[in-house]
């Protein structure tokens, strides 16, 4: 199993990331192209890092912050949203892949169909097709899609790397075993989006997952301690927690990241689970 290190845009002005920035290079990366900015100047100072990296399109993130339209998904649904925003950003992101192709390994569509609708995104992933970029781009599949739209992805997507919505509040989990499963035994990737907590890692055996908690340690210095498969706050005698400095940080986390890595691949390949792509 990939956990990818999420946030890694944070790299270009985090001091106790480029400290140690050749340890990130045994890990696996998430970035992120709402902050293109900041994911530029990763680029130009040449502190792009990992085994595989990967960026996300920030499409959330982009609506949430948007004049006019930063307001809950739901209420989101129930407005009228103009199409000629999301298909500006679409085109942006798409001629800014092709001018980055070469530094990434996959880039997430963007995945607002809840907003936009399916036929936009399918229209969207034509734009990528005729682009150039179809290869590397990662599809996503949505709690509003049916199991026949996920079989027809897996069945079509180039790049043979899907995504799946996480766990969302006030909605029944989405049966990821039988997505899963559809997916291994048609050799196509997937990854479960905000799906690394241990509940649902030692019970769904995705491809990848990402999570951000490295970053909360990066940028608080807790001391963390890896415990039966979870991250715990370290205190001394006294109770406080203890704090690493800024050149242990990132040695620390991508210790604990590499330790779950190994754990669960072994977990699942136990079970017969064993992703060789």
């Amino acid at each position: 199993m990939i956990i990818y290190l999420a946030g890694m845009e944070r790299i270009s002005t985090s001091r106790s990331m480029s400290r140690s920035i050749e340890n990130f290079d045994q890990c696996n990366t998430f970035y992120s192209y709402f902050y293109k900015s900041t994911l530029e100047g990763a680029i130009r100072k040449d502190r792009l890092v990992g085994k595989c990296r990967v960026v996300d399109s920030g499409a959330h993130s982009f609506f949430a912050m948007t004049a006019g339209i930063g307001f809950p998904m739901a209420a989101a649904k129930s407005r009228s949203i103009n199409q000629k925003k999301p298909d500006f950003y679409v085109r942006r992101y798409i001629e800014w892949i092709q001018q980055r192709f070469e530094y990434f390994d996959y880039f997430v569509e963007l995945d607002i169909q809840e907003l936009v609708g399916y036929d936009r995104v399918r229209l969207w992933r034509d734009w990528y097709e005729k682009a150039g970029i179809a290869k590397k781009m990662i599809w996503c599949y949505h709690n509003s899609n049916s199991q026949k739209e996920f079989e027809e992805m897996v069945d079509k997507v180039p790049s043979r790397y899907v995504g799946i919505e996480g766990v969302r509040n006030n909605r029944a989990p989405l049966p990821y075993n039988t997505f899963i499963r559809h997916a291994y035994e048609n050799k196509c990737r997937i990854h479960g989006f905000a799906m690394v907590k241990p509940v649902y890692l030692n019970r769904y055996p995705f491809y990848s997952v990402d999570s951000s908690t490295w970053s909360y340690i990066d940028r608080t210095g807790i001391r963390f301690a890896h415990y039966k498969g979870k991250l715990i706050n370290m205190r001394d005698e006294r109770g406080v927690k203890n704090y690493f400095n800024a050149e242990q940080r990132s040695r620390q986390m991508i210790d604990a990241m590499g330790v779950n890595e190994k754990m669960y691949t072994e977990y699942w390949k136990q079970r017969g689970i064993e992703w060789t792509l």
